[in-house]
C-alpha cells in the first residue's frame, strides 16, 4: 500500500522542501479503488508532473484537474466530503497543494513557461480556493486553538506591516481582508498565515490562535488605536476603510429592512397599501416566466426600431442586405417591464421579480425603480465617474455597431469560455498602485454593499448567495458578485450564462423612455431602463 505524507500540524504547513519528482501515473493509481481516492491522486500525479518539468505538454493535464477539483469542491455531500477529505490527505494532494503554493520555494520562477502560466491561472490562489472546503482536516492544529488578546491582534497587524505580508499590488480583493470576518478567514488561510510562518517563525501564537476572536478583537480597535501601532501607510488605510465598510454595511440593512418591513401589514404580508390590488397593480410584483433558448436570435441585433429604418440603424456592411441582422422589439411580444409612476407615488417603492413557472419559490431576476435616494444616487454617480477610467466590458459583435452608453464592471468575472481552467479574475482596472486606487475600491465596494443592501429584503437567497461567494472569488468587500455602473447602457439581448448573479444600476439616462432597453430574451421580458432603475 502507498503511505502517502500526514500533514500533522499548521507549523509544518511550508517546511517540505523534499524536491518534486515525476510518478508512474499505473503504478500510483494501481493502488487506489475509490473514487474520490483515484481522483485525488491522479490530480496530485498531474500537478507534481508539471510543476517539476513546467512544460506545455504537462500543463493540460493539471489545468483538467484544476477544473474537476473545483467542481468536485462545489456544494459537496456530507458523504461526500467525508470521503474526498480522506482521500486528500492520504493520496498527498493536500501535502503537494501546500507545497505548490509555499512562497520560499518559488516555482513561478522555475521555468519561462511557468511563470506565464502561474500569471495566467494565479495557481497558488486557485488551488488553496479548491482546499478552503477540507482546510481544518487538512490543516489540523497542534494544540486547541486559544483566545487572542488585545496586544496579541496589536502584535499581528504590526508583523504584517513590518515584513511587508500584504499583496495588495498582486492580488486587488486582499485589500478588502478586513472589511468582514468570511473575508479574513479566507484570506488568512490563502497568505496570512503561510508568509508568517515563512517569515516569523518564532511568532507561535499566531497558529494557535482563534482567527475569529482575533477579527474580532481587530474589529475593537478604534481610529485612534490604528495610528498608535505605526503601521504602513497602506495597511493603516486598508484598515480604517474596512472599518467604515463595516459600519455601512450594518446602516444600509438596517435602513433597507426597516423601510422595506415598515410597509408591511403583519396579517396580509403584504404591502400595507396596495395588499388589495390585483397583482399587476402592487409595488411588488411577481411574473411567472419559462425560461427558454431562442437561437433563431443568436448573433442579432434587436432594437426598438423597424429593420428598415436608415436614420436609425447603422448599415450592417459592404455586401450585407442591410435588414439582415436587425429584429425589432415590436415583433417579439416580449413582455414590458417600465417604471409605474403611479405606484411609485402610492408606494415609494416599484419592483417586479420574476419567478420561474416550473418552481414558484425560485426568483430568477428582478427590477427595481427609483431604488435609492437621491443622495446616495450622487455619492453612486460620483464613484462611476471614476470608474469610467477603467476599461468598459467588451462587447461582441452584436454590439459593435452601437456605440450608445457605457457600462463598467467592478469586482471579478469569470468568462463563459475563454481559456480553459480559467478562474474569476479582476477586471482591467481593478488594481491597486498607490492609496488611491485603494480609496476607489473602497468606494466600488461601498456601491455595490448598497445595491445589495437593497435587494436583501426582496431576495435574501441571492443576497446570502453572493456573501457566501465572497470566500471563493476575489470579493468586492464580501460580496461575490460582479456589479455594473451604467450610463445609457442598452442590451441588444442578453443570454444568461452568468457564473454568479450580476447586478447592473443604470445612473444615467438621457433619452427617450424606450431606448437603451435590457432584453433578457432568454426569460421572454426586457427592462424599459430609467435612471435609479437596478436589476
Amino acid at each position: 500500500m502507498l503511505n502517502a505524507p500526514q500533514l500533522n500540524t499548521q507549523d509544518q504547513l511550508f517546511e517540505d522542501i523534499m524536491p518534486l519528482e515525476l510518478v508512474d501515473d499505473e503504478n500510483a493509481i494501481s493502488y487506489w479503488s475509490c473514487e474520490a481516492e483515484e481522483n485525488c491522486l491522479r490530480w496530485r500525479i498531474a500537478f507534481t508532473n508539471f510543476f517539476s518539468q513546467g512544460t506545455q505538454e504537462l500543463e493540460a493535464p493539471a489545468i483538467t484537474a484544476l477544473q474537476e477539483m473545483r467542481k468536485w469542491t462545489r456544494n459537496p455531500s456530507i458523504a461526500h466530503k467525508s470521503r474526498m477529505e480522506f482521500a486528500i490527505l492520504r493520496s498527498g494532494l493536500g501535502h503537494e497543494i501546500l507545497r505548490i503554493a509555499n512562497p520560499q520555494v518559488g516555482l513561478e520562477n522555475r521555468t519561462p513557461y511557468l511563470s506565464l502560466s502561474f500569471q495566467r491561472y494565479r495557481w497558488k490562489e486557485s488551488l488553496l480556493s479548491c482546499m478552503l472546503g477540507w482546510v481544518d482536516r487538512v490543516l489540523p492544529p497542534r494544540i486547541e486553538t486559544s483566545q487572542s488578546t488585545n496586544a496579541n491582534a496589536k502584535e499581528f497587524l504590526q508583523l504584517l506591516s513590518r515584513h511587508n505580508v500584504c499583496p495588495f499590488r498582486s492580488n486587488y480583493s486582499s485589500v478588502f481582508a478586513f472589511s468582514s470576518e468570511r473575508c479574513f478567514l479566507a484570506e488568512a488561510v490563502r497568505w496570512m498565515l503561510p508568509t508568517l510562518a515563512a517569515k516569523t517563525p518564532s511568532t507561535t501564537w499566531v497558529h494557535k490562535t482563534s482567527l475569529n476572536h482575533l477579527f474580532r478583537l481587530i474589529c475593537g480597535f478604534s481610529i485612534i488605536d490604528l495610528d498608535a501601532l505605526h503601521l504602513d501607510e497602506e495597511l493603516l488605510l486598508v484598515l480604517k476603510l474596512s472599518t467604515e465598510l463595516r459600519s455601512l454595511r450594518q446602516e444600509l440593512l438596517k435602513g433597507f429592512h426597516t423601510k422595506f418591513h415598515n410597509n408591511v401589514d403583519p396579517d396580509t404580508q403584504g404591502c400595507r397599501t396596495c395588499y388589495d390590488q390585483p397583482e399587476d397593480s402592487k409595488c411588488v410584483r411577481y411574473w411567472t416566466v419559462e425560461p427558454g433558448h431562442h437561437f433563431e436570435f443568436h448573433g442579432k441585433v434587436i432594437t426598438p426600431y423597424q429593420a428598415n429604418d436608415p436614420d436609425r440603424l447603422p448599415s450592417i456592411g459592404k455586401g450585407c442586405a442591410s435588414q439582415t441582422n436587425y429584429v425589432p422589439l415590436m415583433d417579439l411580444g416580449l413582455r414590458k417591464i417600465s417604471r409605474r409612476a403611479d405606484v411609485l407615488e402610492r408606494c415609494g417603492r416599484d419592483v417586479t421579480l420574476l419567478v420561474d413557472i416550473s418552481s414558484p419559490s425560485t426568483i430568477l431576476a428582478g427590477v427595481s425603480f427609483d431604488t435609492f435616494s437621491h443622495v446616495d444616487l450622487q455619492k453612486i454617480r460620483c464613484d462611476a465617474s471614476a470608474a469610467k477610467e477603467t476599461k468598459s466590458i467588451k462587447r461582441g459583435s452584436q454590439f459593435s455597431r452601437f456605440e450608445w452608453g457605457r457600462m463598467h464592471p467592478v469586482g471579478s468575472r469569470k468568462p463563459a469560455g475563454g481559456r480553459p481552467g480559467d478562474t474569476y479574475t479582476s477586471y482591467a482596472g481593478m488594481e491597486v498602485t498607490d492609496t488611491a486606487h485603494i480609496k476607489l475600491l473602497f468606494a466600488h465596494a461601498t456601491d455595490v454593499e448598497r445595491m445589495v443592501a437593497a435587494i436583501t429584503p426582496l431576495h435574501p437567497h441571492a443576497a446570502k448567495e453572493l456573501r457566501e461567494l465572497s470566500s471563493e472569488v476575489n470579493s468586492l468587500g464580501g460580496i461575490g458578485a460582479t456589479a455594473y455602473y451604467c450610463w445609457n447602457f442598452v442590451a441588444p439581448q442578453h443570454m444568461d450564462r452568468d457564473a454568479t448573479w450580476t447586478i447592473s444600476l443604470q445612473t444615467c439616462k438621457e433619452a427617450p423612455a424606450d431606448e437603451f432597453n435590457f432584453i433578457m430574451m432568454d426569460l421572454g421580458c426586457y427592462v424599459e431602463t430609467a435612471e435609479n432603475a437596478l436589476w
